[in-house]
């Protein structure tokens, strides 16, 4: 049916078009598979409107495990809609994440947001303003417990990509808030960033703003711990832990923060014997 449809849809596209919003609504996998990646390109795709994408993508909610080739296709008709309605795509994916939350018991498989979601290419042709927005929206995921908070270190970077102007002017508002739970969620949304100048800095401002609390410093630590694996030749220190090193001798250089100072030269004691470690690995190795 759907191929008879894309041969002759333009012979009747009211007709056709109800018919396969009533394809997608009889929530087959098979069917939607074929039906998203058939309006994802072409004819199809230029001729639905914003409206009839969504109701077409909204049927996906309850699919347990969304196909690697049905993601690709599912992934353009979100960017489709991300370009108009980039809050609408986040609201797909939170209301697969509130099912997945409700069916987690269950004996079966469901994975709320599917590892080939490309949020990077979804969302990158958005203006700034609702990139914002939507950082934000994510952002406000870590406040919540289970799955949302699971996800939102990982979907923040993966729309993101990095440290840039637009992503630390949104954590910035938390680390700024005089709200200490809000800065200890920051500690949770950088996990997966990699090393970088502008991460230190986050981390210097979370100490100074939060006066060295507690929670936010075990949060730091727990960041710089899992940023970037440390895959090494034997023989080698980790590129990782002297990447770490230049970054928290500047710190200590650096700063005027007592705070600060302390919890670099903390950090990088606890390298040093990481170092060390490996060196003796080494060389019982041999």
């Amino acid at each position: 049916v759907i191929w008879i449809i894309r041969l002759h849809y333009s012979t009747n596209e009211v007709f056709f078009k109800r018919i396969l919003l009533e394809l997608a609504e009889t929530k087959d996998e098979k069917t939607l598979n074929l039906l998203i990646n058939a309006v994802s390109v072409g004819e199809l795709s230029e001729k639905l409107t914003i409206d009839e994408s969504k109701a077409i993508v909204l049927n996906f909610i309850d699919i347990p495990e969304i196909e690697k080739l049905t993601i690709y296709t599912l992934n353009l008709v979100l960017k489709k809609i991300a370009k108009v309605d980039p809050i609408w795509v986040l609201q797909f994916f939170e209301k697969r994440m509130e099912y997945y939350s409700q069916i987690k018991d269950k004996e079966f498989y469901y994975n709320p947001i599917p590892f080939e979601t490309d949020f990077f290419n979804i969302f990158k042709d958005i203006d700034k303003k609702k990139l914002i927005e939507v950082l934000k929206r994510v952002r406000n995921w870590a406040l919540k417990k289970g799955i949302f908070y699971f996800e939102s270190e990982y979907v923040f970077q993966k729309i993101a990509v990095s440290l840039n102007d637009v992503s630390i002017a949104v954590l910035e508002e938390w680390i700024k808030s005089n709200n200490l739970d809000r800065m200890i969620r920051v500690t949770h949304l950088i996990r997966q960033f990699p090393i970088s100048e502008a991460l230190y800095h986050i981390v210097e401002d979370l100490i100074v703003e939060s006066e060295n609390n507690d929670q936010v410093i075990s949060g730091l630590r727990a960041a710089l711990g899992t940023t970037e694996t440390t895959i090494r030749p034997v023989g080698e220190v980790s590129p990782v832990y002297l990447k770490k090193l230049e970054f928290l001798e500047k710190m200590r250089r650096k700063s005027k923060n007592l705070f600060v100072k302390q919890f670099a030269e903390t950090e990088i004691e606890y390298i040093k014997r990481e170092i060390q470690i490996e060196k003796d690995m080494d060389e019982s190795f041999w």
